[in-house]
């Protein structure tokens, strides 16, 4: 089978390779063949091919967790599934449901288990939800890493909000145009919160825009975005915080008395001097979220389909120009996400 292979650490070592296609005979009770359809890059991704996300991780590896896939050969014991269907595989595909526990969260597809960026992938079928048949192969793998967590973000984790898990007209803040702030964005619009988003490119804010954004702010040309925010809005009750610690303090000054802040990122860094005291004072709650066990997934494929949402995608490559895919997210200029088509429905 084809699939990206990284030897060593570093993008400019990320190539497409031939591997052995796994033997059908073979599988365990309770596996299940997939063969990928397609799969789309999150930014961790990237830091794994850089091995900045962990270098420890053990090499060669294939990189990337999101898939759409399609069921091609069954272990013993699997009843819940047939050969054709057309799945989406959990990113931590051991956390079925409940709270994360250590030895669910750090088993996920990509590194440390073998990643989707290939033809064909084992995987326990207690891990699998079905793609809602509205959105393409590539838009259904989005929901796998960056739309599970914007829904547990803002849906699966309520009883962090002292404003109450009804999102309608509260206001969420969405920092970037990745994927998950871009999933967050269509999610709260879908259940009637306003939202503002934050970029340093006018061209993205007028996309998100055209999205629904109520409300757009130029942090380059707005350097003190969060008091902007706290002005435009009243304060907002949500925010999507991806920067880490160049932007803490900002979401700190946007946000209400008893808001939540996910802390979904640290694109700016992961330490930093901060006020603890507005926490403290205004009794903020400050909550990690990655990606959700398979049962958030279960609800977000769900929701997208009852809402007839499409995610966002801003261009999708072939397996064969996959380096392409990596080096167009490393280049930042996309909304949303980045996609891989790996093999064509039948």
């Amino acid at each position: 089978m084809r699939a990206l292979v990284l030897d060593r650490f570093g993008l400019e070592h990320l190539r497409l390779a031939h591997l052995p296609d796994p033997d059908p005979a073979r599988l365990a009770a309770g596996e299940v063949l997939l063969r990928i359809r397609a799969t789309t890059l999150n930014h961790r991704d990237l830091r794994v091919v850089a091995g900045t996300y962990d270098p420890r991780f053990q090499l060669p590896l294939v990189p990337c967790s999101d898939a759409t896939a399609e069921v091609v050969a069954l272990g013993e014991a699997v009843t819940r599934l047939s050969v054709g269907d057309r799945v989406l595989p959990a990113f931590a595909p051991r956390w079925l449901s409940g709270p994360p526990r250590k030895e669910l969260i750090r088993a996920t597809w990509g590194a440390p288990l073998p990643g989707t960026a290939c033809e064909f992938l084992v995987a326990p079928a207690s891990c699998l939800v079905g793609a809602p048949e509205h959105l393409d192969d590539v838009e259904a793998s989005a929901l796998c890493c960056a739309g599970a967590t914007a829904y547990r973000a803002l849906v699966d984790l309520p009883e962090l909000s002292a404003h109450g898990g009804n999102l309608a007209e509260q206001w969420v803040l969405c920092l970037g145009t990745g994927g998950v702030s871009v999933f967050a964005a269509q999610i709260a619009r879908a259940l009637g919160a306003r939202v503002a988003v934050t970029s340093s490119d006018d061209a993205k804010l007028n996309l998100m825009k055209e999205l629904g954004a109520d409300l757009t702010i130029n942090y380059r040309t707005t350097p003190d975005w969060g008091r902007h925010v706290r002005s435009a809005t009243g304060g907002v009750h949500h925010v999507v915080e991806v920067g880490g610690a160049e932007t803490l303090a900002h979401s700190l000054r946007a946000i209400l008395p008893g808001g939540t802040i996910s802390l979904i990122g640290v694109l700016s860094g992961r330490s930093a001097p901060l006020d603890l005291a507005p926490v403290l004072m205004n009794q903020i709650r400050i909550q990690g979220v990655l990606a959700g066990p398979r049962s958030t997934l279960a609800r977000v494929a769900e929701f997208y389909e009852r809402h007839r949402l499409r995610p966002h995608v801003h261009g999708t490559y072939s397996l064969d120009d996959g380096v392409a895919a990596f080096q167009a997210l490393a280049s930042q200029g996309h909304v949303g996400k980045v996609g891989i088509r790996v093999t064509a429905a039948d």
